[in-house]
């Protein structure tokens, strides 16, 4: 259906051709194009809208304004997002904004339309000013879209890694982690992949040998980890980025798939008591703490968490990082709040030490 603008719209957007703002003696705002061009050039009927990016500025050099009304006509131009209506424009201040032109449905040839904006003095509402900027496009016929070409048959790899391409913390003094790649043909033909050359930090195992994937068949990889680095002195870690290059029978035949491992060192955490006991306590009385020493034995710092505590117990641990080299303390007194008796419990310890995530110390003491 062609649509049939009004003649008065006509009429209006005919007064508004200039493409400068019209101020009044007491020049508040204008309009601006920032696109740098002076319309929306040509338009295919069955085009998507066109966007044109406008700018409101306060030229008045000393006053504060409120754009008071903004809108934008006939209908097949509108705000698609922002409208600057409202807004406060400290001097030489400005909003951006777009407009959009919509050609579904009119006639063939130019299109006519335009903004306008209304302004006052926030200080004085007597001085005032309006700008306007007119819009026009030549709407041409409907384009007709170039006719899909048909695919050649051809392999297409897929490369992606199972869990993560960023492998770590890899610990120097722990066992080698793994990447896993998966590749799969995503294409028509068979998928040959000739060669896998991995980054100096990752070794393919079992040694690469050339495979053959059917359409829609996939193959996972893995690669070991090898700790081959040498971390900084004074640094806990190192990172190690690469990529790795797969050779297949598309093309281009080299594909990469891009890999990093962060390395570390292990902290380790020696206690120096198997188990505590406890000052007796009067009940009801202050209690005295017992402790015993906490030691980082590793190269990295140890992170500790007070666990579980036996509710005869109350515990407390001086660190909650130790660096690497140093000590801590865990302090332990009897709970004076408890029945008078004789107790035994543990204190847990969680730490980020792989090897011992839970440390568990039996406790003992009385209540008297």
């Amino acid at each position: 259906m062609i649509k049939i603008r009004n003649l008065s719209a006509l009429l209006v957007s005919a007064f508004v051709l200039s493409q400068a703002s019209i101020a009044n003696a007491d020049s508040l705002i204008q309009i601006t194009n920032l696109d740098g061009t002076i319309d929306f050039g040509q338009v295919a009927q069955n085009a998507t809208p066109a966007v044109m990016n406008l700018m409101v500025q306060n030229i008045s050099g000393d006053r504060t304004v409120l754009l008071s009304s903004a809108y934008v006509a006939p209908g097949e131009y509108d705000f698609p997002s922002t409208n600057p209506f409202g807004f406060l424009l400290f001097p030489y201040g400005s909003i951006s904004f777009q407009v959009r032109f919509n050609p579904a449905g009119l006639n063939l040839g130019p299109d006519y339309g335009f903004v306008s904006i209304s302004a006052f003095d926030a200080a004085d509402a007597s001085v005032q000013d309006s700008a306007y900027y007119s819009l026009s496009a030549m709407v041409v016929p409907a384009s007709t879209p170039p006719p899909t070409p048909t695919p050649v048959p051809a392999p297409l790899s897929v490369l992606e890694c199972v869990d993560s391409c960023a492998v770590g913390p890899q610990y120097l003094d722990a066992p080698a982690l793994t990447l896993k790649v998966r590749v799969t043909n995503a294409g028509s033909l068979p998928l040959s992949v000739n060669g896998v050359t991995p980054p100096a930090f990752l070794q393919l195992d079992p040694a690469f040998a050339a495979f053959t994937l059917g359409v829609g068949q996939s193959r996972v990889l893995t690669f070991d980890v090898l700790k081959n680095v040498t971390i900084p002195v004074g640094q806990i870690g190192a990172k190690k980025s690469g990529q790795i290059q797969f050779t297949t029978n598309e093309k281009p035949a080299i594909h990469r798939l891009s890999v990093s491992v962060q390395y570390s060192y292990l902290p380790e955490i020696s206690v120096s008591l198997a188990q505590m006991a406890v000052p007796s306590v009067v009940k009801g009385k202050y209690a005295t703490e017992a402790s015993i020493d906490i030691h980082n034995v590793g190269k990295a710092p140890l992170k500790l968490t007070l666990g579980t505590v036996s509710a005869a117990f109350v515990a407390r641990l001086q660190k909650a990082s130790i660096p690497a080299g140093q000590s801590g303390k865990l302090f332990v007194k009897m709970n004076s709040a408890m029945k008078v008796g004789t107790y035994s419990g543990k204190v847990v310890i969680t730490t980020n030490d792989p090897k011992n995530p839970k440390v568990v110390i039996p406790v003992a003491g009385q209540v008297q």
